[in-house]
């Protein structure tokens, strides 16, 4: 009788517990498949936080295929998401190139010193970005600006003041302001009243 009312209290248990709920990895799956693709084109990605990536998607993988739980499953879906929102897209570097190479170009002599300094100093700092692999989309544009800007900033140096400057400037006085010597047409119209004069005092 023992027996019988144990085995009855145990199927009384299992009843109370019911049918075990199944494990939801429908979310882990669509993520992994997402990921997959990611890996497929690993060559559009900077390097940075890859290699975590792939052990978040490695992990997701042998969660999906153990299902040991829905804790686990859910704590692998969430953990490859994060991953996946820290890797970035390697950025196209072709616009600041061309501008870089239009810079190099230009004649530096023909501008102020100032201006042509700024140039060289955005010049080297968009030779850096280009030349760093793991530089991203944001500081290829900061590059890209204020190449643009030094650019846009030159001044040509000043025409040095030639003698046609000084003739410009009027008749030159002395420095008391008194007016200088007379000008030729000046000089003729006194000789001919000078002449008038003598005349009508001789008559």
């Amino acid at each position: 009788d023992g027996i019988n009312e144990a085995a009855a209290a145990l199927q009384s248990a299992m009843a109370q517990l019911g049918e075990p709920k199944p494990i939801d990895a429908s979310g882990l799956k669509a993520q992994i498949d997402r990921a997959a693709a990611i890996v497929a084109a690993e060559g559009k990605y900077l390097d940075t936080n890859w290699q975590e990536f792939l052990a978040a998607y490695e992990a997701a993988k042998d969660a999906y295929d153990k299902l040991e739980s829905q804790t686990s499953v859910s704590e692998a879906r969430v953990t490859l998401f994060a991953e996946m929102l820290k890797l970035r897209l390697k950025p196209n570097k072709d616009l600041l190139n061309d501008l870089l190479g239009q810079a190099d170009a230009i004649d530096q002599s023909l501008y102020t010193e100032a201006s042509a300094s700024v140039l060289r100093s955005a010049m080297t700092a968009a030779a850096a970005v280009l030349a760093n692999a793991e530089a991203d989309e944001l500081d290829v544009q900061a590059a890209q600006d204020s190449l643009q800007a030094a650019l846009d900033g030159l001044q040509l140096k000043s025409a040095t003041a030639g003698p046609a400057d000084a003739a410009g400037s009027g008749n030159t006085g002395d420095a008391t302001g008194a007016p200088g010597a007379a000008k030729t047409g000046d000089s003729n119209a006194l000789s001919v009243m000078a002449m008038a004069a003598l005349l009508v005092s001789c008559s």
